[in-house]
């Protein structure tokens, strides 16, 4: 359930840096959308180095961030997690930062990701995934997961199949479905008012 009314809060902080978070309530783990929406987060704001929207636009582009990411899979477990933009900015840029990423939300939501990018995102996803299944501590990590979410010992493989079959359609319906860009919640932490 997603509040009605979104909050802006700011925590006063002496601090130099302004830690801000942009969300909503996110998914479970077992969301039929997970797949796609790993896809989107990374085109959005979780892929490596400028790859993502965020951190091309945001931090590359505009200057407005020295971080920047979002999603919506990684807090997901048994319980929903949320959706979470982060920006580490300075307080003098917190209203042109929180814009930035709201509207580059919007922009990926209305526009769609394209094909480009959804390839970009799926390598990616696919090459991490094997490089963090290389050690003893990474597969026990997994078998964790796996455990915990009774995902079944052949879930690596399906995970990977999973991420080959997403389509684009899939993927932009997924983030329209489950991203709310009228209802998103806003809390800074360091120097600055709101408003």
């Amino acid at each position: 359930m997603l509040a009605d009314t979104p909050q802006d809060v700011l925590l006063e902080r002496k601090k130099e840096k302004l830690h801000l978070f942009i969300g909503h309530l996110g998914i479970r783990r077992n969301c039929p959308d997970l797949h796609a929406l790993l896809l989107f987060d990374n085109i959005l704001g979780s892929g490596a180095g400028f790859t993502s929207r965020l951190a091309r636009r945001v931090r590359d582009e505009m200057g407005l961030a020295y971080t920047v990411g979002a999603s919506i899979t990684a807090s997901a477990g048994r319980e929903p997690g949320v959706f979470s933009a982060y920006v580490g900015t300075f307080p003098d840029k917190r209203q042109a930062a929180t814009s930035a990423v709201r509207d580059e939300i919007a922009c990926l939501l209305d526009e769609g990701g394209t094909a480009k990018e959804l390839e970009a995102a799926r390598r990616y996803l696919r090459g991490s995934f094997l490089f963090d299944t290389e050690t003893n501590a990474q597969l026990a990590d997994l078998s964790l997961l796996i455990a915990l979410h009774d995902l079944g010992i052949d879930y690596p493989t399906r995970h990977l199949e999973a991420l080959d079959a997403v389509t684009l359609e899939q993927v932009n319906a997924a983030g329209r479905r489950h991203i709310h860009p009228n209802h998103l919640h806003t809390v800074a932490a360091g120097k600055g008012e709101v408003g």
